[in-house]
């Protein structure tokens, strides 16, 4: 059994949503999950216990394994290579800094990490999980040892943003399947950045799972947030409890993006020059 297809990450860049844009493509068998990390953490249970991953695709399709860490692994080339020579391997590319951020806040948000993103260059450890993912070049150049690169498709997360027709159309030729496809997700996100998941967030939520608009709106009330029945979620307070999404949406201060800007222009020359593209749009200190 050979694996025809990888997206190889990095996290926070469509991995989640091209799994569940896939996963109703009836000519690509997706597992069950998008994180089965065999080719870098697994990889010593087994041939057989990644095979049952795709026990039930039929001869015809394609499986595809999304596992968004692979493109990290000093390991996984050298062990997909090995195994499936024919694979063709997919990675998002996504502005370096804006990746990371996104990659904090989701840990962030579910209460996974302490740390504030202004640490991410005075903790190697967050570094090497925030920023290097995004280091883009040494990850493909590492693929390009055992993988011609017609093998890799290299997409942009503009795209996607721009135009997920287009951004799914890409994937769907390189893999060399019907590209007039459609999935439901086509116009969903996945993972989106939601707020911070505290207690009274998860309380809050719970509720509206479970209780009806009205009893809501009591609730309100009785909190004296007076405007509650019209407009719950957007009251400072209540917007507090909901989202708690000031912090990600204020995003870096133009000091620290300045700084990293400056420390990923080695990284984002290297990349334009092994794919010959331009990538201007990632050297800007937005406000």
């Amino acid at each position: 059994m050979n694996v025809d297809l990888f997206h190889i990450g990095p996290q926070k860049s469509a991995t989640t949503w091209v799994y569940n844009c896939l996963s109703e493509h009836e000519e690509v068998f997706v597992p069950h999950t998008n994180t089965i990390h065999y080719y870098d953490m697994n990889y010593h249970r087994g041939r057989r216990w990644y095979e049952t991953f795709f026990a039930g695709a039929q001869e015809e399709q394609i499986r595809f394994d999304p596992t968004m860490t692979y493109i990290r692994s000093p390991w996984a080339p050298r062990r997909i290579a090995r195994e499936n020579p024919n694979a063709k391997i997919m990675l998002c590319l996504r502005d370096p800094i804006d990746r990371a951020f996104s990659h904090y806040w989701h840990e962030k948000k579910k209460g996974k990490i302490s740390f504030e993103f202004e640490e991410v260059l005075e903790n190697y450890d967050l570094y090497s999980s925030w920023l290097e993912p995004g280091f883009y070049a040494e990850h493909i150049e590492r693929y390009l040892q055992y993988f011609d690169r017609e093998q890799i498709l290299c997409l942009h997360f503009e795209t996607l943003r721009d135009d997920e027709r287009e951004f799914m159309r890409q994937i769907l030729h390189f893999a060399d399947i019907d590209d007039d496809f459609e999935p439901s997700w086509l116009n969903k996100k996945s993972n989106e950045a939601g707020g911070r998941r505290t207690v009274a967030n998860r309380m809050w939520h719970g509720l509206k799972g479970t209780v009806a608009q009205s009893e809501l709106e009591s609730i309100a009330r009785r909190l004296q947030l007076d405007e509650a029945a019209q407009q719950l979620e957007t009251l400072p307070i209540v917007g507090s409890l909901l989202n708690d999404k000031e912090e990600y949406e204020q995003g870096i201060s133009s000091e620290l993006r300045e700084e990293l800007v400056d420390l990923c222009e080695p990284e984002i020359q290297r990349l334009e020059n092994l794919l010959d593209i331009r990538l201007p749009h990632w050297r800007s200190v937005k406000s």
